[in-house]
């Protein structure tokens, strides 16, 4: 594979002085002069200060993505910063594209291993040698000494480099592995893009089984010398030392669920094979720019990569992704579980340009809770009275990711909430109760805590419409249960990712009734049930996810089946470009054939998924489908 820009960083000495102090005086900061972690961390330092620049005005040109705490986490550390982050920082203190590539070029530099001296330099050293002892030895002698020279130079080349490609030093810096298109992140993570031959267990144990078989399938793939190469992009490892993340072990599903798409375009008549490669960028997603950076070194050949599916959560670095990914040289996307309103090929979600090529197949934050307010619209309908008798509901919300960065997702269900037009917005109308999260606490605990109290005051709202993750979904319920006012029955709205909550967290309670709404990404239950007209198409998904022995409760998060239908829409594309109907010559289809496909998905041109048959809108490509979103109940 071609080699990646951004490896990792190498343990050095202490870091410079703390990001808030000023460093050594001795004029500009001159990147290339440096040769240890310590003095590059102390330039970094030295630049924001002779730009005049305080941790809080960085932040802000950094669009609230380097705040002091991240700056600190990489300035004092006794390792290089991820070279995300000098990028990103360098950008901040608005030095020109030259200066900016004169920091990169300088990170380079120090994130290798020292190279060996070649033997050429130990000859070099002996050369006077033969001269000196020529008038005073023998031929034989002389001839002797030259051959022992030679001998000892040979040796030592031989000793200080017995496999320049999986050297130490080297494979620590990637993963243990000879790809230099993986990196070993500073927090241990293993990022970056592999076909699965470097080995199963990168990306931790829990992707291990279905690793394997992606790297068996690829293997077979590649023997056939027809084949083209789709990767699935995401944060695929979890938080280490049990860290936060979002994914919550669903990467595993979503992988699972990917493969066996693969696999069946595979076992197919077409005479094109599908390679999937994995893309990882990290549990927060860090390591997203690098990762799609491998990624556009891989359009053509000897890659043949024509399109990336997953794409991760819907949060910034997402969006920063699938825009680099759109440009040239560009690289078709379907969205596999993004849900956040705007983030498709509209570009809306963050007022910028477009995001051509970019399409989805899971529904959006909007349909999901317009499908809740149908409901609740005819729960209450009994009580139709005055307005006082009108049910109300208060509102959580959080804007931003334990990184900081935007949470897309959150905030767009926040945003639907108080749409009018969804009609939602009358009950937070009638608590006027606004309750602000931050997962950068700290103490996210006593945050809930907090909120959870303010439940119990005067007038006690009828339900609590939660726009969070649910990582911390959990807490809140069982913080409700424990309120001053638990006898009240309370109803909590959500969104979809409310489908990773363990099945037996909510049980049937009288003394704290909580229910849960949400609408799932897709439903397993609904999908295998008799009234689905397309229930054949997920039993045959079903069975052959079970038929890998993959656990078929992964199926209940509905990740495994996204991710599938993600890579099904592109191999039904490819299986339709890679002939020519005039002809019946084969062709290799490109990133434009895929990018051109994916455009006349309408009408007839359907995509048969295990989640249901379903379009794509050619001018925003969102998923459009006749199937019904219906809310699930919790208990």
């Amino acid at each position: 594979m071609t080699a990646s820009n951004n490896p990792p960083s190498p343990s050095g000495p202490p870091s410079g002085p703390p990001p808030g102090q000023q460093p050594p005086k001795g004029g500009e900061p001159r990147p290339r002069r440096v040769r240890t972690a310590r003095e590059f961390n102390a330039q970094l330092v030295s630049l924001r200060t002779s730009k005049g620049l305080t941790l809080e005005e960085l932040n802000k040109r950094s669009a609230g993505r380097l705040p002091k705490s991240t700056v600190s986490n990489n300035l004092n550390k006794n390792t290089l910063p991820a070279r995300d982050f000098v990028k990103r920082y360098v950008r901040a203190c608005e030095v020109d594209d030259d200066e900016a590539a004169r920091w990169l070029s300088a990170w380079q530099t120090l994130s290798r291993p020292p190279a060996p001296a070649p033997w050429r330099r130990l000859v070099a050293a002996f050369a006077g040698t033969p001269r000196t002892l020529r008038g005073s030895l023998p031929r034989g002698s002389l001839l002797a000494v030259i051959m022992a020279v030679v001998l000892i130079a040979v040796i030592v080349w031989w000793r200080e480099n017995p496999a320049p490609p999986t050297a130490p030093a080297a494979s620590a810096q990637h993963c243990n592995t000879a790809n230099q298109n993986l990196i070993t992140a500073a927090n241990g993570e293993c990022v970056g893009v592999t076909d699965g031959s470097d080995g199963t267990d990168l990306f931790g144990p829990a992707l291990r089984p279905v690793m394997a078989k992606i790297a068996a399938a690829n293997k077979q793939a590649v023997k056939t010398g027809r084949y083209v190469t789709i990767a699935f992009l995401g944060p695929l490892t979890s938080a280490p030392d049990g860290g936060q993340d979002f994914t919550g072990g669903r990467a595993a599903h979503e992988l699972e669920g990917a493969f066996i798409a693969q696999k069946t375009a595979n076992d197919s008549r077409n005479s094109l094979k599908v390679r999937l490669v994995l893309a990882n960028e990290g549990s927060d997603e860090t390591s997203w720019e690098s990762t799609v950076e491998t990624l556009k070194t891989m359009v053509g050949a000897p890659h043949h990569l024509v399109a990336v599916a997953g794409l991760g959560l819907s949060q910034q670095e997402s969006v920063d992704a699938a825009r680099l990914l759109a440009k040239p040289p560009a690289i078709p996307m379907v969205a596999d579980i993004i849900t956040a309103d705007g983030f498709d090929a509209t570009g809306t979600i963050d007022g910028k340009d477009k995001i051509p090529g970019l399409a989805r197949v899971a529904p959006n934050v909007s349909d999901q809770l317009r499908a809740i307010s149908k409901e609740l619209a005819e729960r209450y309908r009994l009580r139709n009275g005055t307005a006082d008798d009108q049910p109300s509901a208060a509102l959580v919300r959080s804007e931003v990711t334990f990184n900081g960065a935007p949470d897309l997702y959150t905030t767009s269900m926040a945003n639907a909430f108080k749409n009018e037009d969804l009609g939602l917005a009358r009950y937070l109308k009638k608590a006027n109760l606004n309750f602000g999260f931050n997962p950068k606490a700290t103490n996210t605990a006593a945050l809930l805590k907090s909120i959870s109290d303010g439940l119990c005051g005067k007038s006690i709202p009828d339900m609590v419409f939660y726009a969070g993750r649910a990582t911390y979904l959990p807490d809140f319920l069982d913080l409700l249960k424990k309120r001053s006012c638990h006898r009240t029955k309370i109803t909590v709205v959500t969104g979809s990712d409310a489908a990773v909550l363990p099945a037996d967290l909510l049980a049937p309670d009288d003394e704290a009734p909580i229910e849960v709404i949400y609408v799932p990404l897709a439903d397993p239950k609904h999908l295998d049930s008799q009234d689905n007209p397309d229930r054949g198409l997920y039993t045959d998904f079903k069975d052959a996810f079970t038929k890998e022995r993959f656990p078929v409760a992964h199926l209940d998060t509905g990740w495994a089946i996204m991710a599938h239908d993600a890579v099904v829409t592109l191999t039904t594309i490819l299986g339709k470009a890679a002939n020519d109907p005039r002809t019946g010559k084969e062709i290799m289809p490109t990133a434009d054939d895929v990018s051109a496909g994916l455009t006349i998905l309408s009408s007839t041109n359907v995509i048969s998924g295990a989640s249901g048959i379903f379009n794509i809108h050619p001018e925003t490509g969102n998923r459009s489908s006749t199937r019904e979103l219906k809310p699930v109940h919790r208990p």
